[in-house]
């Protein structure tokens, strides 16, 4: 059996490519699920156009309040799904405006996982500590973090029970985030059917030939709003 995947090629630089590769063997307590819808995520063409792999709710918290920073023209949706602080994160001072709102804010899940983003969003802090949490593995572009505040980093890929590495980094086999994804996705029916989680509007490409069409929508800034979502 095999499979069409992108691959990148490097032979002459960063380069986008369909090719059949073969699927591997299940191991014991796996399964091969077909996927028939893939997403796109910024990190995506972060990592592709960075070279990085060469040489948001929390299950279990319940938060107080929710502060959020997006484009003006989705204030009204992101306070809909449950934001109670909305902030145009353009604006030159909305880290001030954020302070102002929250000034005890100890926690933040940076969701862009660039440098600008990180710095901007760990100077948001009340007082001394504060915890940010991106999701660039290995904590990348987190070296310009303000001082006092605790980086950690999120990889969805630890939900599997089995060890990984990111270019020099790596992730032993985790059992607690093995137990909390597999919490996660039993409820996670019963969340979407009562409206509790809202999944994000998808703009469908057919195909993996699109992704190439998909990456220069992300980098020309075309994609707010919704997010990319591959037919394959």
């Amino acid at each position: 059996m095999s499979s069409t995947q992108i691959v990148r090629e490097t032979a002459n630089g960063p380069q986008l490519a369909l090719e059949k590769l073969p699927l591997p063997e299940p191991q014991t307590g796996q399964a091969l699920v077909k996927i028939e819808f893939t997403a796109q995520n910024p990190t995506d063409v972060q990592s592709f156009d960075s070279n990085a792999f060469g040489d948001g709710a929390v299950l279990g918290c319940d938060f107080v309040e929710v502060i959020t920073v997006c484009s003006p023209k989705h204030f009204n949706l992101v306070k809909k799904l449950g934001a109670t602080h909305v902030m145009d994160y353009r604006a030159e001072d909305v880290v001030e405006q954020i302070k102002r709102a929250v000034p005890d804010l100890i926690y933040i899940f940076d969701t862009i996982g660039s440098k600008d983003s990180s710095r901007m969003a760990s100077h948001t802090v009340g007082g001394a500590g504060g915890t940010l949490c991106t999701v660039r593995p290995g904590k990348a572009n987190t070296e310009e973090v303000a001082d006092g505040v605790t980086v950690t980093d999120v990889l969805v890929w630890t939900a599997f029970l089995k060890e990984h590495s990111y270019g020099k980094f790596y992730w032993p086999p985790s059992e607690p985030d093995h137990a909390l994804a597999a919490e996660l996705f039993e409820k996670l029916p019963a969340w979407l059917e009562s409206k509790s989680l809202v999944p994000n509007n998808a703009h469908v490409l057919e195909g993996l030939e699109s992704l190439p069409r998909g990456f220069e929508m992300h980098r020309k800034g075309e994609i707010s709003g919704f997010k990319i979502a591959y037919k394959i």
